[in-house]
């Protein structure tokens, strides 16, 4: 006899907060994929990481193995019973003691046992796309969390070069109206441009600090976790060869899941048909009378459809399998619908970040005459800061128009279910095998 599991911990602030990257059952997890814990974090990795911690993932696989189980189920046979039944007949000289032995065997008809393995194969294999469902859900998380905190770093960067040189035009003007050579309204203004890249920086700052805990609740560890690894600076490398349409469709997880929800209410239906035909109940039995001997009897016994012949049961089957194909439908065409939206998305943005280079290329064509003309003294060092403040916040616009490509792909890449970002993990692996 199983015993009962005991009951779950409670997940305490103190205990999550001892979640790390570089535990030593993470790292086992690592070398069960046959990949070593890395010094520099990249995508891929905290995807790695992402599946071992996940809740999420963690509970998706919990339902599957419950759906496992009920195979099991599916697959056993009736049990026979049996009755003893003592009785004392006074109605004879001398009275008697009669002992009765009943067994009831019961016989399961047209392929019932054999329905209901079908129907259960087919809910195991719809629980089983769900797994990959969800682990493609994490895997999209940790991917846009990672974006995230590079476009955030770069605009650090970009933010304290343009602080840098408003910090400088600053000083220019504050010297100028000093001496009476620039009006005191100007120099306030331009002031105000600089406490605003100020305040800009700041921002950038803060956009960080909040991907870098988008980031840590993508994998499932606290921020700690995340600030106490080096993480790659390099964005992750998108591949250009998108898979087709159909080999999309065909391999997304969550029409794979809607398709044997289907084919498990088509299998129901079958089983609610198999149940017009009635069981049997094969019944030997032996009554033995202590004056007089026993006796042997076989009896058959069946149900008789007299009252209803399964028809309310039937009904609710059919109904369940219309309902399971409309389904199929809106998930076919959700699926196509994204993957037409991020499609034209990322064209979207690869033409803007195309004129964004344009723009910055000008801008660098600017600079480099101003920095000629100040080398042979023609100008002040004014223009050629000028210069480099609209060279920065060309920048500055061009990282936003990479976030939106990168966004885009990394849209593209959830929508098809295909790695665009790199491999994905094996069906065995996220289910611990």
């Amino acid at each position: 006899m199983q015993k009962a599991t005991p009951e779950p911990a409670i997940i305490s602030r103190e205990s999550f907060s001892k979640r790390s990257l570089n535990s030593p059952e993470l790292l086992y997890f690592f070398h069960g994929l046959k990949v070593r814990a890395p010094r520099i974090w990249d995508f891929k990795h905290l995807y790695w990481a992402a599946v071992y911690y996940s809740p999420d993932l963690a509970e998706v696989k919990a339902q599957f193995h419950a759906v496992k189980a009920g195979e099991i189920t599916a697959g056993q046979s009736p049990n026979p019973n049996i009755s003893i039944i003592p009785t004392y007949d006074n109605s004879t000289t001398p009275s008697a003691w009669l002992l009765g032995l009943g067994l009831n065997i019961p016989i399961e008809t047209n392929g019932k046992r054999e329905g209901r393995i079908a129907v259960a194969r087919q809910q195991s294999f719809s629980a089983q796309a769900q797994i990959a469902g969800k682990a493609w859900d994490v895997r999209s998380r940790v991917l846009n969390a990672f974006i995230d905190v590079l476009i955030a770093k770069e605009a650090i960067d970009q933010t304290q070069s343009l602080t840098g040189i408003q910090s400088q035009i600053n000083d220019i003007y504050a010297n100028r109206a000093a001496q009476g050579q620039l009006p005191t309204a100007l120099a306030s203004q331009n002031q105000i441009v600089y406490q605003q890249t100020l305040l800009q920086a700041e921002q950038s700052n803060a956009d960080l600090l909040q991907a870098q805990a988008r980031l840590a609740g993508a994998i499932g560890v606290p921020v700690s976790a995340i600030l106490a690894i080096k993480l790659d600076n390099h964005y992750p490398e998108f591949s250009r060869h998108l898979p087709s349409r159909k080999k999309a469709l065909l391999e997304n997880p969550a029409i794979a899941s809607a398709l044997s929800d289907y084919r498990a209410a088509h299998e129901n239906l079958r089983l609610e048909l198999a149940k017009q035909i009635p069981d049997l109940g094969i019944g030997p039995g032996y009554e033995w009378n202590n004056q007089q001997g026993g006796k042997i009897s076989l009896g058959l016994s069946f149900n008789l459809p007299i009252m209803n012949n399964n028809e309310g049961p039937i009904a609710e089957a059919e109904a369940k399998r219309t309902l399971a194909a409309r389904h199929l439908d809106t998930v076919q065409i959700t699926v196509i619908n994204a993957i037409e939206q991020a499609e034209a998305s990322y064209a979207s943005a690869t033409r803007e970040l195309a004129q964004t280079g344009r723009v910055i290329g000008l801008q660098q064509e600017k600079q480099n005459q101003l920095n000629s003309m100040i080398k042979q003294s023609h100008v002040g060092n004014l223009p050629f800061l000028y210069a480099r403040n609209e060279m920065q916040i060309a920048q500055l616009a061009n990282i936003a128009v990479k976030a939106r490509i990168l966004k885009s792909q990394a849209l593209l890449e959830d929508a098809l279910r295909q790695p665009l970002f790199g491999p994905v993990i094996s069906f065995k692996t996220l289910n611990g095998e």
